[in-house]
């Protein structure tokens, strides 16, 4: 068995570089002329760095991705274009790839041929949108931004490139998702306690760099406290799938990998914080899911079931007291007169069924399902737009009413039933079901958790789209190179 434990001190190194890399995406955001600077001079060390390493580009890439929510935490503007560094880091470890060639120095050996034929059949659904889009004249501009999310599926070939070294490279991505988590934790948590105590009028440079960097959103719910939902947070809870099964049966806590427990508890504050019913939704399937494969797969007994248990308990009480010292910083404990945690989970459970959110995403399928009616086998193609009644305030308040027509959809299979019909979405869930068939024969600790963290975010896409969006794209296919990585090495 390939045993990847990552070292503390990456760990340490990457946690430092991406809180870095916040500060100077706040500061660069007030000034435009740094923000364009910052730009340049990134894409300028990713190209260096990727020239004399290809691993360099792949952590680059994938730190981006972790903690970046829609790319935007630098952008630049070229007339009335506006570049993300994501596109542009995909961009150029995807050119110096190319020009290294490093595809010619071998087959592909880090995709099984079973995933690697879904993933082709994917891509073939996906230039059949872009056509039947064009075709259908719903314009360039709305099927490019439609569809170009898509593009991430060809980092593939990036990681499937038979030049690396998974020895290295693997402890490494690891440790890169625990500083993600790491990260993800303290951002939420820092901006739930600054939002409970200067309100949004007293942050808004603050509150206008996460709506404008694509970050997220924060949103007041009662009793004075907020909603901070940034999209990234789903590494949160993905980061919780491949970092807790190293601490879980046939593994064993130790020194070396103690540390884990504090990416793991800041992972799951950032869940929590996120309030995304979704989020939780997709967690308790995960937990669900990982006790059936210990059980069925690992033959985990009482014993080892006490263990989880144990852990589980623990890790959730503590993130649970980060989160309710947040709101009530700084006292760990709530304040007279002040909502608790408890309080606030109960009420997002609560107004499950009355909440805007809920009820446009009721109406959103109501208005969806006759459309995919009538051409359900091959969709309409990227940019097709619907038009449904939002709950939404700020789509209240528009001068529509609340009418709201768009080509984005939160239900992800719909969106892509619509996009590209039921034969594209087979590809998809044929991709999935293939690559958790490969996770579950493989054995340890990174096969584990990436099967619980592709049937996670397989749930949480029932209502937020991630997999047709770089962030569920980027941890599928590191599951089909990381998470296989034996396959890799026998190949």
């Amino acid at each position: 068995m390939t045993n990847f434990i990552p070292s503390v001190r990456a760990y340490l190194i990457f946690t430092a570089l991406l809180i870095v890399n916040e500060f100077l995406s706040f500061v660069s955001y007030q000034t435009p002329w740094l923000n364009q600077s910052v730009f340049m001079l990134l894409i300028l060390l990713t190209f260096i760095m990727t020239w004399r390493k290809l691993e360099h580009g792949i952590l680059i890439v994938l730190a981006e991705l972790f903690v970046g929510g829609k790319g935007y935490l630098y952008s630049l503007t070229l007339g009335h274009a506006r570049l993300s560094i994501r596109i542009v880091l995909f961009v150029t470890v995807m050119l110096v790839w190319l020009l290294r060639r490093s595809y010619r120095q071998g087959s592909w050996p880090g995709i099984v041929l079973a995933v690697r034929k879904w993933i082709l059949l994917i891509g073939l659904a996906v230039g059949w949108g872009v056509v039947a889009g064009l075709m259908a004249g719903h314009g360039w501009a709305a099927v490019f931004f439609d569809a170009n999310a898509y593009l991430y599926f060809a980092f593939i070939f990036v990681l499937a490139s038979p030049s690396l070294n998974w020895r290295q490279l693997g402890p490494r991505l690891i440790a890169l998702i625990a500083a993600a988590a790491t990260v993800l934790g303290l951002k939420s948590l820092v901006s739930l306690t600054l939002f409970v105590k200067l309100q949004i009028a007293g942050l808004t440079t603050f509150y206008r760099w996460i709506r404008e960097t694509g970050v997220g959103e924060v949103a007041p719910i009662f009793g004075g406290t907020y909603r901070v939902f940034f999209q990234s947070q789903v590494y949160g809870l993905l980061g919780l799938s491949v970092i807790v099964p190293w601490l879980f049966p046939p593994n064993r806590v130790a020194k070396s990998t103690a540390w884990l427990f504090i990416p793991i508890t800041l992972g799951l504050a950032a869940v929590l914080v996120s309030l995304s019913r979704s989020f939780w939704l997709g967690g308790g399937v995960g937990l669900l899911a990982a006790l059936i494969i210990g059980i069925v797969r690992y033959r985990w007994r009482l014993p080892e079931l006490a263990k989880v248990a144990v852990v589980s308990l623990g890790v959730f009480a503590m993130a649970y007291t980060l989160t309710s010292w947040a709101l009530n910083f700084p006292y760990p404990f709530p304040l007279p007169g002040r909502p608790t945690g408890t309080n606030i989970l109960n009420q997002r459970i609560a107004t499950i069924g009355g909440e805007a959110a809920a009820k446009s995403r009721a109406e959103l399928f109501r208005a969806l399902l006759p459309v995919i009616k009538r051409r359900p086998w091959f969709g309409y193609g990227f940019g097709k737009t619907v038009t449904y009644q939002s709950s939404d305030p700020r789509q209240l308040q528009s001068a529509s009413g609340g009418v709201y027509t768009t080509y984005a959809f939160e239900l992800g299979y719909f969106d892509m039933a619509i996009k590209f019909g039921f034969i594209g979405l087979i590809s998809l869930m044929g991709f999935l079901v293939v690559l958790a068939a490969r996770l579950w024969r493989k054995e340890g600790a990174l096969a584990f958790g990436f099967l619980v963290g592709t049937i996670t975010l397989s749930v949480i896409h029932l209502t937020t789209p991630y997999i047709n969006h770089p962030l569920g794209i980027g941890f599928l296919l590191l599951a089909a190179t990381l998470g296989l990585v034996q396959t890799l090495e026998k190949a």
